[in-house]
């Protein structure tokens, strides 16, 4: 068995605290093209499941509950990540 590798659309939920909307956008806008692990953090964004009403929930937060909107484009290729896997 092989583990190919695709690329593929996913659209987050962003949570900011901030003063105004202007303030929340414009931080979200300088997230554009970072890469994010959905099992940490990028720069100070965290992924949290945590109640909008939390005291614990991040000052920025990801939700973790993503949806997924298919392969980047009409031309993507899976490329082989890894072969020979035994199953």
């Amino acid at each position: 068995m092989n583990v190919y590798s695709v690329d593929v659309k996913i659209c987050a939920t962003a949570y900011v605290k901030a003063n105004s909307e202007e303030e929340a956008l414009a931080y979200v806008k300088g997230l554009d093209g970072q890469a994010l692990e959905t099992t940490g953090s990028v720069g100070d964004v965290e992924v949290s499941g945590l109640s909008l009403t939390s005291p614990d929930l991040p000052d920025v937060s990801l939700s973790p509950a993503m949806t997924c909107y298919g392969v980047w484009d009409a031309e993507t290729v899976p490329e082989l990540a890894e072969e020979g896997i035994p199953v």
